[in-house]
């Protein structure tokens, strides 16, 4: 139950930081045209169903439900829907995924536009990883720090506190990345 807890945290997470096209005011005091939220994953996706599934489905059949409901989605808001798994798949892939399965997940966090909500996480499956070698770690942390810069840059952050807390985050999971580097050779 408190499992499931946590995994509602993250989704409320997940959807409130996401950059949408909902009408909100801008800083100029003009309203700007309100429009659905393309982002917003739909009610009717498989991960829904899943919460409840995590503790007592195998992995294997958890992450066929993941391939399953990303094969049918739309792309607008296919980084959400991915990133909505991840939340919920990585304590068993971390436990109980083999080796190609954390691979196929990491290529999978790549394909998204952003993923501020599970960057330890992400850096973690990297460095952990038997099959990557280390240049191709260094490249695939590069290449997600740039991309989850540009993201929080991107973002109209609801205070700059928050803004700069989730770019220390970043930054401090980077750099810890680079120490695990240089621990490793």
């Amino acid at each position: 139950m408190r499992k499931n807890f946590y995994i509602l945290i993250y989704i409320v997470l997940l959807i409130s930081c996401s950059e949408d096209d909902e009408g909100n005011i801008n800083t100029t005091g003009k309203a700007i045209a309100t429009e659905t939220v393309k982002s917003e994953v739909p009610r009717d996706r498989i991960v829904y169903n899943t919460f409840s599934k995590i503790e007592t489905e195998s992995l294997e059949n958890l992450i066929n439900l993941y391939k399953k409901d990303i094969s049918t989605a739309e792309q607008g808001y296919m980084t959400n829907l991915k990133n909505m798994w991840f939340a919920i798949l990585k304590d068993k892939l971390f436990k109980e995924g083999t080796e190609e399965q954390k691979l196929f997940f990491i290529n999978e966090q790549l394909s998204v536009e952003n993923n501020l909500f599970a960057i330890n996480e992400f850096y973690s499956l990297v460095l952990n990883s038997k099959l990557l070698s280390r240049s191709e770690k260094e490249s695939i942390t590069k290449s997600f720090y740039n991309k989850n810069s540009t993201a929080i840059n991107s973002i109209d952050w609801k205070t700059p506190q928050d803004k700069k807390k989730k770019q220390g985050e970043l930054v401090y999971a980077a750099r810890t990345s680079g120490l695990v580097f240089n621990t490793q050779q």
